[in-house]
């Protein structure tokens, strides 16, 4: 008998441990769309495909403290597009990072807190999101987007188009085989297929922290694979010399001469380096690039050109929250109560999360207590209980 006491308090001992070495995570918790307390589109209400729509969600987790790996799911509407593996860090009023935000599968967002929440009540703050719409989702015309909160859904209406520019430009940030950042850019000439010739495009370099890289120019055909006119492929990369003419324009600049373009969409990728690598740390920097196009139509039935810019934030998604410090941790069985006003949260910015529970008040709880400051003594406890058993176990083959 004094042998099975021994074997089952060796097994509690180490299922304990494992639990405190988890950090807790016995006790995590999933909060839904329940504490989303409003949303609101910020750039407009007018919109294309390629276009990048503002959200701002405010959320608020209640009166109960938040604990080391609770996690806020929020459920993004369909209109919109989202990349799973996405994250951005979410940080408090002081700049300290409090919790992780991923994009995950099924346009789901999850903020995941760490150990600096712990104690912490009525947890408020704001998710920034800049999000393109979903072709497949939305059509031309208004379109009236559901969104879950606490109150129930609220919809949203904003018109969408198709672009009618015949020259545009983006950018992206990337990272080379040295592990050094720089952006990428793509300009898209005669996007609506015109029929034209002497084609011209040039790229000027309107911010001097960029330096591009010449060599890494390229010029290809390109084709719409819908009718949104929101994605695209290269059909065929051009040969310099001999299908067009590459020169330098300016001490920071490009020139393209298409003398035998036709009714086809030409994309330009090439790439910018940027000396100063620290530019990256600050959330604030914003790369900027213009580009142009002139040509003439055929028959000498005049010419016309276009321009466009790009920008590319450092910080795209970004998040924020800070709450009030509470001297201990209270179960988790209550939902947020607060109410839907903007108006008492955070200044800090926010950032969203993955859930996949219904809306409503469906926060997912352990029955045990969150075990917040006991894990060191708890700890402890196994360690003296596994000593103990062994001290048995030797004792009695001995």
């Amino acid at each position: 008998m004094q042998k099975k006491m021994v074997a089952i308090g060796f097994i509690f001992s180490l299922i304990l441990s494992m639990f405190v070495f988890s950090g807790g995570q016995i006790n995590a918790r999933t909060f839904d769309n329940s504490h989303v307390t409003d949303v609101n589109i910020t750039n407009g209400s007018d919109f294309t495909y390629s276009h990048g729509v503002k959200l701002t969600y405010s959320f608020n987790m209640g009166s109960e403290s938040v604990s080391a790996g609770d996690q806020l799911v929020i459920d993004i509407p369909k209109e919109f597009k989202t990349t799973p593996g996405d994250k951005f860090s979410v940080l408090d009023n002081d700049g300290n990072e409090i919790g992780t935000a991923t994009f995950g599968e099924n346009n789901q967002l999850i903020v995941v807190f760490n150990d600096s929440v712990e104690g912490k009540t009525n947890l408020d703050g704001y998710l920034n999101l800049v999000l393109k719409l979903n072709p497949d989702e939305v059509t031309d015309g208004e379109n009236t987007i559901s969104f879950p909160t606490q109150d129930g859904n609220k919809d949203i209406t904003i018109n969408v188009g198709s672009s009618d520019r015949d020259v545009s430009k983006k950018g992206s940030i990337e990272t080379d085989e040295n592990g050094n950042k720089r952006i990428r850019w793509t300009i898209i000439a005669n996007r609506n297929e015109w029929d034209i010739e002497d084609l011209v495009i040039k790229d000027s370099m309107i911010d001097d922290r960029l330096e591009l890289d010449m060599s890494s120019v390229t010029v290809s055909t390109g084709m719409w694979t819908n009718d949104a006119m929101s994605s695209y492929k290269r059909v065929k990369q051009l040969t310099a010399g001999t299908d067009y003419d590459l020169v330098a324009d300016g001490s920071n600049g490009f020139k393209i001469n298409v003398p035998g373009a036709t009714n086809e969409m030409y994309i330009v990728d090439f790439y910018t380096d940027v000396p100063d690598q620290s530019l990256f740390d600050d959330d604030s920097t914003i790369f900027k690039n213009e580009a142009s196009m002139t040509w003439n139509y055929p028959n000498g039935d005049g010419s016309d050109s276009g321009t466009a810019s790009g920008k590319v934030p450092v910080a795209v998604n970004s998040g924020g929250a800070d709450g009030s410090s509470s001297s201990s941790s209270s179960s988790s069985s209550s939902s947020s109560s607060n109410n839907s006003s903007a108006s008492s949260k955070s200044s800090s910015n926010g950032s969203s999360s993955q859930s996949s529970s219904k809306q409503g008040n469906n926060d997912t709880n352990s029955v045990l207590p969150s075990l917040g400051n006991l894990k060191e003594p708890l700890l402890g406890l196994a360690g003296m209980i596994i000593l103990v058993s062994a001290a048995f176990i030797y004792k009695n083959k001995h």
